[in-house]
């Protein structure tokens, strides 16, 4: 399949933070590695539409912040969530790909095994039981597969025990009637067993599902994918997951090849870019290997992303 050294993976940092936004402590937590086929991730809107006369000039792999790890034509990205602690609660935003093994491997996909994210958490003094709440930005495997796990009968069933799962009323129902060719990335095995479990809840409009903690809905890479913003004593940290999945996807056309919209992710990146910007937002990056966590400003009308270590 693969001679791939995941020792090279684990050089990069597995836990990042924590970091302080207001009364929140806040860390990004890797769920390890994976392995694409080709350019999946970094496609430009010349390549999607020729006929997209405004679009710029795609800044060569040498120029981009993340830049492109390789192993036989396929690219290493990685599978970082959220992990956000208050005085209240404790939240997971994605839970990565889990264990379970509902995706198989093969051309498209390679993983790194086993999963680190339970093991990062233990880390940290993280207990499945200790998160009392789960957001999925989305519900393609790589985001959600951690929401369940087996148990001894080989039944699935919720990973965190005592956690309230977030999704999107319109995500849910796309994962429950999903558009052609999307049932293999939205294993149901990933849902279903919230909602027997009575742990699920659906929400329909945007803002705040927690005290701090808002959700925003900007389509493009699905119909309902939603980033979360985390706000307190005037500062703002956003999770970007997938429409902006790494430090290299900043510039404005370039996308990736799973965006079911990408003219959608196109517009809706450059009004949060100009939000975060204006406002000194600190990013977290979903599938960045190496450089996860930053600012973005804004210079001569281009937006420039600035790495957390540079601004200390």
């Amino acid at each position: 399949m693969t001679s791939f050294d995941w020792q090279h993976f684990s050089k990069f940092p597995l836990i990042e933070g924590p970091f302080s936004i207001g009364d929140f402590r806040v860390y990004l937590i890797s769920d390890g590695g994976m392995l694409l086929m080709g350019q999946s991730m970094f496609r430009t809107m010349d390549q999607i539409a020729a006929s997209d006369h405004h679009a710029a000039e795609i800044p060569h792999p040498r120029e981009r912040p993340e830049g492109e790890t390789k192993h036989k034509g396929r690219t290493l990205i990685g599978l970082n969530v959220l992990y956000i602690e208050h005085p209240s609660f404790r939240v997971l935003v994605d839970t990565g790909i889990g264990n379970k093994g509902e995706v198989s491997e093969g051309r498209s996909y390679i993983f790194q095994k086993p999963r680190l994210l339970l093991d990062n958490l233990s880390k940290l003094g993280v207990h499945p039981t200790n998160i009392t709440h789960v957001i999925n930005t989305h519900l393609h495997f790589d985001h959600c597969g951690g929401n369940t796990t087996y148990n001894e009968e080989k039944e699935a069933i919720p990973t965190f025990p005592n956690a309230t799962y977030f999704i999107s009323r319109g995500e849910y129902e796309c994962a429950l009637y999903p558009p052609p060719g999307e049932r293999k990335s939205i294993p149901l095995i990933n849902i279903l067993p919230l909602q027997e479990n009575n742990q699920l809840e659906l929400w329909d409009h945007d803002g705040e599902l927690l005290p701090g903690i808002e959700v925003r809905t900007t389509g493009g890479h699905t119909r309902n994918h939603c980033i979360v913003l985390i706000k307190s004593s005037s500062e703002t940290g956003c999770f970007l997951a997938d429409l902006i999945p790494t430090s290299s996807h900043i510039h404005p056309n370039l996308v990736m090849k799973f965006d079911l919209f990408p003219f959608e992710v196109k517009q809706s990146k450059k009004q949060l870019l100009e939000e975060a910007a204006a406002q000194n937002w600190l990013l977290f990056f979903d599938h960045a290997p190496r450089v996860k966590v930053g600012h973005v400003v804004k210079d001569d009308h281009r937006f420039v992303f600035r790495p957390y270590h540079t601004l200390l």
